[in-house]
């Protein structure tokens, strides 16, 4: 998929509204120009499309300060857990992903490495 069709022309053009990205956009920037961030990389995206990206601040690359893109590289370590948390709940929200149902009718691939058995189910803490 070509870099046109990742995104979109505008935040409108896939229903974002302009002036809450804006707003989330100079917050950022804000957070960075405050100190409170040392950098900050976003993107919001709806339907497929990126209707939003901005970086701001500096960031180490290979061992040198140079300012963040929207094509500077971040190592996530934990991040990764929520954002797939996240992701879990809005496939539960919309009914494509069904805790009740066996793991492998989802991913396949764990049957298949011997890693998971076949009746195990999603194990998701709610809080409190």
């Amino acid at each position: 998929m070509s870099e046109t069709q990742l995104y979109a022309s505008s935040p409108a053009e896939v229903g974002l509204d302009p002036a809450k990205v804006e707003a989330l956009l100079d917050r950022a920037q804000r957070e960075v120009r405050e100190g409170l961030l040392p950098s900050c990389q976003l993107a919001v995206a709806r339907n497929g499309k990126i209707g939003a990206a901005a970086a701001f601040g500096e960031a180490v690359q290979g061992g040198v300060k140079k300012p963040a893109t929207n094509d500077t590289l971040y190592v996530a370590f934990s991040c990764a857990k929520g954002l797939f948390s996240a992701a879990t709940w809005l496939l539960i929200q919309d009914g494509k992903l069904d805790v009740t149902q066996p793991v492998v009718k989802y991913v396949e691939t764990i049957k298949e490495s011997g890693r998971c058995k076949a009746r195990e189910r999603f194990a998701c803490k709610l809080p409190g």
